[in-house]
């Protein structure tokens, strides 16, 4: 999913990438020398056994009963890449639950105002409310005072709202300890940091990329704050990207390179989202430089990403969710909202998951402990 966001969640940008925590080791440790544990090595840094547990907080356990019969649109970011199709479907089962009428208006990654087209096609239905999935408040404001001037609710599903003047009426909200869509996307960087903190004990130089965007700047904000914890760690190089630069052979690749030149004692490489480590031959590249480095991130949304974790390239997927929770809970925060109800936490949070600890024989990581259909069926009386 951050793979899309970042390529949909475009309404704001960063400078090139700050430096964090001074005082790194003047010889770093190779990566085939590291190992975790079950304490932090850091005080206030999550520890490796927290991580594998997940930064989640158990679902709610009251809320309203269905609001059966209701006529409920999702606008989609993309059906055509499954960080966005499989989060529709999960909504969609969702809805199948609660006895709405549910469509889906495909705003096809943007291409040709596809944003705007997909949430007027929605508007147009007269909906009972509209899920917003993915696509910031920045990107589709003229559609969105539409929405609320046709007394239509839309609620944010990892959406940024409008800074100046809010036009959600309700925003999903993620778990007790990272609710907002900010919170959550700083999650996956803290989470990346605390990885590696406790693999490298504290001993860490590390080279990292991050889109050039509003979520791209959140992932980094909580990378940057948890490692500044390590004063044994330092963040060597850390290059702005943009998501179409993510390419067999593009700039992303050339800049990775560079910087694995650049920086020869680095022992570390931080990539948050599966697009780097594949499609951007972030995986492959480090493979070929020969190196002995501990290579982090990922979000576990293609089997490829769990092979490469399988066959020890890729050391941990630091940021892993489960669509199916994820599509449940929004669908959870829109029945309050049609309740008259304010959102809640939901409780979703990212999982790391490495070859001993939630990794699938095959497929893609659930990133959850319960059985998600069953609990939010209880939760709303219905099954």
């Amino acid at each position: 999913m951050a793979a899309l966001l970042a390529l949909v969640s475009a309404c704001g940008s960063s400078s090139g990438g700050a430096t964090a925590s001074s005082g790194g080791p003047s010889a770093a440790p190779a990566a085939s020398s590291l190992a975790g544990s079950g304490s932090s090595a850091i005080a206030g840094v999550p520890t490796l056994d927290e991580l594998f547990k997940g930064l989640t907080s158990p679902p709610p356990t009251t809320g309203p009963a269905p609001t059966k019969g209701k006529n409920v649109w999702l606008v989609s970011c993309g059906q055509a890449i499954p960080g966005c199709s499989k989060l529709a479907a999960a909504v969609q089962q969702a809805a199948a639950d609660l006895g709405w009428n549910f469509h889906i208006a495909d705003g096809m990654l943007g291409a040709n105002d596809g944003f705007n087209v997909a949430m007027r096609t929605a508007i147009a239905a007269k909906p009972d409310a509209i899920i917003d999935e993915s696509i910031d408040c920045a990107l589709i404001e003229q559609s969105l005072k539409e929405a609320k001037a046709a007394g239509i609710p839309v609620i944010a599903g990892q959406a940024n709202d409008c800074a100046d003047a809010p036009l959600f009426a309700g925003p999903s909200k993620f778990s007790t300890s990272a609710p907002a869509v900010k919170d959550f996307f700083g999650s996956w960087g803290e989470a990346g940091a605390a990885y590696i903190i406790n693999k490298t004990g504290g001993k860490a130089k590390i080279i990292m990329s991050y889109v050039g965007n509003v979520v791209g700047k959140d992932i980094n904000e909580g990378f940057q704050t948890t490692i500044s914890k390590c004063s044994g760690c330092q963040v060597v190089g850390n290059f702005t990207i943009q998501a179409t630069e993510t390419t067999p052979g593009g700039p992303f690749g050339q800049q990775l390179q560079a910087m694995l030149t650049k920086y020869p004692d680095a022992n570390v490489v931080y990539l948050p989202y599966d697009s780097q480590l594949t499609n951007g031959g972030g995986a492959q590249i480090v493979k070929q430089s020969g190196r002995d480095i501990l290579l982090v991130g990922g979000q576990g949304t293609a089997p490829a990403i769990a092979d490469l974790v399988r066959s020890g390239q890729l050391s941990a997927m630091t940021s892993v969710v489960s669509q199916l929770w994820l599509g449940y809970a929004t669908a959870d925060n829109v029945n309050r909202v049609l309740s008259g109800q304010p959102t809640v936490a939901e409780g979703v949070g990212v999982v790391t998951v490495d070859k001993d600890h939630g990794l699938p024989a095959d497929g893609v990581p659930a990133a959850t402990s319960f059985d998600v259909k069953a609990t939010y069926n209880k939760l709303w009386g219905v099954g």
